[in-house]
């Protein structure tokens, strides 16, 4: 349960009205970042950026973000990123792939199947493997080598 109260979106005003009103869907965590004023214009260009910056096609970013939320339990993820994917073509019969864990069904092509199966190496490592799999070697990644990721490599 949350400590604070949800903002509600109609109460607010200015930038980050604005930035509702843009919203096709309010996710909670907006209405709770929404106390932090001073951080919701850059926490939401932060989160523009992952949504529709990276290089992942939008169907295949919420096929992995459903993975990992049902793989860890994510609940919460689960039922906010349900809707997303419906809004940016992700089927129902491939969320429902998702929930049973099936990564072979048909409602999957072969892309999807291999990015899964990657996501799922990459969930049960903790980190990106060493060297992929031969059905993971399949995707087109624009990585000159493969290595696991390091807190160090990160600074």
């Amino acid at each position: 349960m949350a400590r604070l109260p949800l903002i509600d979106p109609e109460s607010t005003n200015g930038d980050i009205r604005t930035s509702f009103d843009r919203m096709p869907i309010k996710l909670n965590i907006f209405k709770m970042l929404a106390h932090a004023e001073t951080n919701f214009i850059p926490a939401m260009r932060f989160g523009n950026s992952i949504l529709h910056k990276q290089k992942l096609s939008h169907v295949n970013r919420e096929l992995l973000i459903l993975q990992v939320a049902e793989w860890e339990g994510g609940t919460y993820e689960w039922r906010q990123h349900v809707p997303i994917a419906l809004g940016v073509g992700v089927k129902q019969r491939q969320i429902d792939c998702i929930e049973r864990g099936d990564y072979e069904d048909e409602a999957l092509n072969d892309a999807e199947r291999a990015l899964l199966a990657f996501g799922r190496e990459v969930i049960e490592m903790s980190g990106c493997p060493t060297r992929p799999s031969p059905r993971c070697a399949r995707i087109s990644v624009r990585r000159k080598s493969w290595k696991r990721s390091s807190p160090s490599d990160s600074t």
